[in-house]
């Protein structure tokens, strides 16, 4: 019986400042094949969850995530983080690679069962040497890749007559992707771009990450440079023109009358910007002549984890946030996702947000609602506004 559940690496991060880092270094290590434990749920003080302790024991190598100020809590006796790292050294068999962020800077002074912790050769990351640090990592673990287990799982599927493709040799160690939706950004940013219009430049780029990822490996990661109140950089939006990358098996322009579009989205903490106005997505469409249909505004108000955001397609105006004049559903030619700070928020933000899974299906009947009235035609937008 091969032990599947074992965890080789055990990494400790602080919540509420080291999750994004976390997750980056979990991603990473996955994806070259490392059986890897990081958990997820809220440290709360108090009872040290036995669960953990088992993870900490069986692990070879305990990788703590450094971030800004992360160790000022430690004073406290029942703070997780302070358990996690004292538990590996009791240990003493435990490789321990604290993994800091550049802007870290330890503490005068740490408690007793920890105060080893600066004395552990340590890996500092950045984000313009971040492939690099990550290497540098790596190299630090006593534990390897478990290539061997993906091997003797692929001889047992054959013999048990899996179908083909459930497992695959040279990836690192990782599970094929099981995205199935029309954008999982598996293949790259098919077709996705970031918007150039002098009123939506707050999206600076938009390009395929394996830093996060809702479904399979990858995501499409939304570099973002936002100001609330700045005419220009209130908002930006990643999207993708489908006269020029249409989506696979669909007819362009594609009918997306009574259908629900859905797409995931992964904001940063710091992504939320002013927490009494905060900022928010929208999806969007426009038909063959440019005319756009915004879905409901929706607050960013899940953070460091994956969020579902929707929106209805129809000519029944109270479904959605804006809909031009003219607007045909049965013609789409693009979709987009928006991020924009919340109305009066003047708070900043730098960073990235994700976006995976983005895909639409036929709504189900609503039989409680009258038929929408037919949207009143208009002229196309002009030819300036078109990409």
């Amino acid at each position: 019986m091969i032990g599947w559940r074992k965890k080789d690496v055990f990494i400790s991060y602080r919540r509420d400042t080291g999750s994004e880092l976390a997750q980056i270094v979990y991603r990473y290590l996955w994806r070259c094949g490392y059986r890897v434990y990081l958990d997820v749920h809220n440290k709360e003080p108090g009872q040290f969850p036995p669960k953990l302790i088992t993870r900490i024991t069986e692990a070879k190598d305990f990788v703590v995530v450094l971030t800004p100020d992360s160790l000022n809590r430690c004073v406290n006796e029942e703070d997780w983080l302070r358990q996690e790292i004292a538990l590996a050294f009791q240990l003493e068999r435990n490789n321990i690679v604290p993994f800091r962020k550049e802007d870290f800077n330890w503490p005068d002074s740490l408690p007793k069962d920890i105060a080893s912790l600066p004395s552990q050769e340590w890996v500092t990351y950045s984000h313009t040497r971040s492939d690099e640090a990550l290497r540098d990592l790596r190299r630090s673990l006593k534990s390897r890749p478990v290539r061997l287990y993906l091997l003797v799982a692929v001889l047992l599927a054959l013999v048990a007559a899996i179908p083909a493709g459930w497992f695959l040799l040279g990836t690192g160690g990782e599970a094929p992707s099981t995205d199935t939706s029309r954008y999982g950004f598996e293949d790259g940013a098919q077709g996705w771009v970031a918007q150039t219009y002098v009123d939506s430049q707050g999206c600076t780029r938009a390009a395929q990450s394996d830093k996060h990822a809702k479904r399979g490996r990858s995501s499409l990661e939304m570099q973002m440079d936002l100001a609330g109140g700045d005419a220009r950089r209130s908002k930006g939006e990643a999207w993708v023109n489908w006269k020029n990358t249409p989506p696979a098996s669909a007819k362009v322009p594609a009918d997306l009358t009574d259908h629900v579009v859905t797409a995931w989205v992964y904001a940063p903490q710091d992504s939320k910007g002013d927490p009494d106005k905060p900022n928010g997505f929208q999806l969007f469409l426009k038909d063959d002549q440019w005319r756009s249909l915004y879905g409901r505004w929706q607050d960013i108000t899940i953070v460091d984890a994956w969020a579902e955001i929707s929106m209805t397609v129809s000519l029944d105006e109270s479904a959605c946030e804006h809909m031009d004049p003219g607007f045909d559903p049965s013609r789409i030619m693009a979709i987009g996702v928006k991020m924009g700070a919340g109305e009066g928020s003047r708070a900043p933000f730098k960073g990235s947000v994700f976006v995976d899974a983005v895909d639409w299906k036929a709504a189900a009947p609503d039989t409680t609602r009258p038929p929408a009235k037919p949207n009143k035609p208009a002229a196309a937008q002009p030819k300036e506004n078109q990409p």
